[in-house]
């Protein structure tokens, strides 16, 4: 929650954003299709928990969950599974990507 307040007060103070995109992702654990939900799930969470802290600029935010793609752990397969789901805990993220307005152009 630290974190993302930091990121609130970031967004809701910057005059310069085009758009936030905020992507969830999940591990490999299960099902494609329910990891697809449960990311979206989890961006959506973000972008709520933004939204109470005073960002409320959602014309500009994109919400989606991209599942288990994007792995960013090596886990083997062979792990007990309470050692896999501990080693798999990064892919099971939220990422917000911040496109801001280019202010070197002169028009």
């Amino acid at each position: 929650r630290a974190n993302l307040s930091s990121v609130a007060q970031t967004l809701r103070n910057a005059k310069d954003i085009r758009s936030a995109n905020i992507v969830g992702y999940a591990d490999r654990i299960g099902d494609s299709r329910y990891n697809v939900t449960l990311s979206e799930k989890r961006a959506k969470m973000v972008e709520q928990y933004l939204n109470q802290q005073g960002y409320l600029n959602t014309n500009v935010t994109a919400v989606r969950g991209l599942g288990s793609s994007n792995s960013v752990t090596a886990c083997g397969d062979d792990l007990p599974r309470e050692a896999k789901i501990e080693c798999l805990s990064q892919d099971r993220r939220v990422e917000i990507e911040v496109v801001y307005t280019d202010n070197d152009t002169t028009a």
